[in-house]
């Protein structure tokens, strides 16, 4: 026989059912005052029904929890707590699409578990779903901003989508914490390099030298950007000697035209003196030809007027 001084709740949280009872207001029932039997199991049975019907909505995830899962937890944070835990035990087997729903189970309890958004994006990682792990870290960030893992991993992330200018925010922010961060010093190389800047990469790649003197990958990356940096010079001076070599080339041909244009000058100024000295010589032979005339003609007149002046006087 159903006790009238309290009735029982079934519900349903993470498909865990709990039992709890709850005080009645008053005694009957409002709709049978004689009796409140019959609308108690009424109740009883509207309960059930809708807890079939959840159930049935979430078997998916309950089959997965019941196989997978169990938590001894009678409190919300503990049972986050467990959720975390069994997500790191998936992640530590390779299992990260699993680590995944459980890391979010955990912080569908309790949103800001930074462990578990940590773990969530380092799994996210390892399934090559980067912009979903920048996600992730953006959240750590966001609730304790000097996080220098977080930042490490999410300017490592932007680095690997090409955004190197955007990943060296995030590594300065971590020397500013700790100037000697060989981790992200190193990073900053790499950014560095990577946006062609080799000079800048070398004098960081050398400080984490500086710190560890053996670390062999710093030595090889090193070498490399002695390499790209001389292969660089190499560049540039061989467009260098390319552009001189046009210039000189262009000088050349601009002295050879003007040589070769005086040169047909010069001849040119040579043909018209040739031409005008015949012209001279005829007119001095002319002029000569004509002086010799008028001093004959003179001579002779000469000779008339001392003729005549001699018949003058034997006349007499």
């Amino acid at each position: 026989m159903l006790r009238d001084e309290s009735y029982i709740k079934i519900r349903i949280y993470e498909n865990t059912l709990y039992v709890q009872k709850i005080p009645r207001l008053s005694k009957g029932n409002l709709f049978n005052p004689k009796g409140g039997t019959i609308c108690m199991k009424l109740c009883v049975l509207i309960v059930l029904s809708a807890t079939v019907l959840i159930f049935s909505l979430h078997y998916s995830d309950a089959q997965v929890l019941t196989n997978t899962f169990k938590s001894n937890a009678t409190t919300l944070s503990g049972l986050s707590q467990d959720f975390y835990k069994h997500a790191n035990a998936l992640f530590d087997q390779g299992q990260y699409q699993d680590a995944i729903f459980y890391y979010d189970k955990s912080l569908h309890i309790n949103p800001t578990q930074i462990n578990a958004l940590y773990n969530k994006a380092l799994a996210l990682d390892k399934l090559g779903r980067t912009n979903e792990a920048i996600l992730s870290y953006s959240q750590v960030l966001a609730i304790t901003p000097n996080d220098t893992d977080t930042l490490n991993n999410e300017g490592l992330d932007l680095s690997s989508i090409g955004k190197y200018n955007e990943s060296l925010s995030y590594f300065n922010k971590i020397l500013a914490i700790n100037p000697i961060d060989t981790d992200a010093l190193y990073n900053k190389a790499l950014a560095l390099d990577s946006l062609g800047q080799h000079g800048q990469a070398k004098a960081y790649f050398q400080e984490v030298l500086a710190i560890h003197p053996n670390d062999t990958a710093v030595l090889n990356k090193l070498n490399l950007t002695f390499s790209n940096a001389n292969n660089k010079q190499i560049a540039g001076i061989q467009k260098t000697d390319s552009t001189l070599l046009i210039v000189v080339g262009i000088v050349v041909l601009i002295v050879a035209s003007a040589i070769v244009i005086n040169l047909a000058r010069r001849k040119a100024r040579k043909q018209s003196k040739t031409e005008v000295k015949p012209q001279v010589s005829q007119i001095a032979d002319q002029l000569e030809k004509e002086t010799k005339n008028t001093e004959t003609n003179i001579q002779d007149k000469n000779l008339e007027s001392e003729k005549i002046d001699d018949d003058d006087w034997g006349g007499i």
